[in-house]
């Protein structure tokens, strides 16, 4: 069972001064009852030479190259696993920087896309090899430390099933035995949903699919999540959703007491911070959780 919390940047901050407070937050999150954290393998706004929007989140740093997670990562990730933490890392695409009229494809930090790279053009023969290469030295350094491998954040194409199928295919055919999530949207989702429409998905991939909405309607987002849980969805997933004050005393119960079938995830965004630095942790982020 997957009790949850996508911290995107969990796996990058700096291990500084000013910023070694955050770490320690993980104590206070796992004693609210969440056991696993999904964590990204790259901030997608990171550049690796730190110009341009790198600046929004200055208390990152890269956390991985193409081909190589770096140390930095495995040190933040051995921390949180010291305090009981199982990982579900991501590898694949992030696919939200590349998409639409906001795309900035080369502001995505380790993995180097030159700009005017899209979620139509990323999915080449190239890139695909060089993620199967990431993913093979993400298993030799951290694999036995893995709960499991989340495959893309939102990939949404229908171009991204075959980085998704193909990853799933090589790290099952190296004996990785742990959990693959799918995280797909859009049209990438509407596909499996129709291909496989009980669930039974290749290589025991588990749906995680993003509940969310543009109007950031929380009554629509618990209405979303539970017909999510009665239609078997394994992992239901309030990634894009925004838990703030104001909502989180009634989203969160339904988060964390409804989850599907192998669990939930949570996502935080206002935890993640902005120019200013990593936000802190709040009591109203976690004190309604189900443990």
């Amino acid at each position: 069972m997957i009790r949850g919390l996508q911290l995107n940047d969990i796996g990058q901050f700096k291990l500084e001064k000013q910023y070694l407070w955050k770490l320690p937050d993980m104590a206070t999150w796992y004693s609210a009852g969440y056991r696993d954290l999904v964590v990204t393998s790259d901030v997608a706004i990171v550049r690796p030479d730190g110009v341009g929007a790198g600046s929004a989140r200055p208390y990152v740093e890269q956390g991985r190259s193409k081909t190589r997670i770096l140390n930095n990562t495995v040190d933040r990730l051995d921390y949180c696993i010291a305090l009981g933490f199982d990982i579900i890392f991501q590898i694949g695409v992030c696919e939200p920087p590349l998409r639409g009229s906001s795309s900035d494809s080369h502001l995505m930090g380790g993995m180097g896309f030159e700009a005017g790279i899209t979620e139509h053009t990323v999915y080449t023969a190239e890139n695909i090899h060089e993620e199967i290469e990431f993913a093979d030295h993400v298993l030799d350094r951290i694999g036995d430390k893995l709960k499991g491998l989340m495959l893309g954040l939102e990939p949404s194409t229908g171009a991204s099933l075959n980085m998704q199928a193909l990853l799933a295919e090589h790290v099952r055919k190296r004996g990785y035995e742990g959990l693959l999530l799918t995280n797909s949207i859009g049209e990438a989702k509407k596909i499996i949903e129709k291909k496989y429409p009980n669930g039974s998905l290749p290589y025991d991939i588990l749906e995680a699919y993003s509940i969310n909405n543009d109007q950031q309607d929380a009554d629509k987002f618990i209405a979303d999540w539970r017909k999510a849980v009665r239609t078997g969805r394994a992992v239901p997933n309030g990634d894009g959703f925004n838990i703030t004050e104001d909502n989180a005393d009634k989203v969160i119960p339904i988060i964390t007491g409804e989850p599907g079938q192998d669990g939930f995830i949570q996502f935080m965004d206002l935890y993640s911070g902005d120019e200013h630095g990593p936000d802190r942790l709040k009591d109203w982020m976690h004190r309604s959780a189900s443990a």
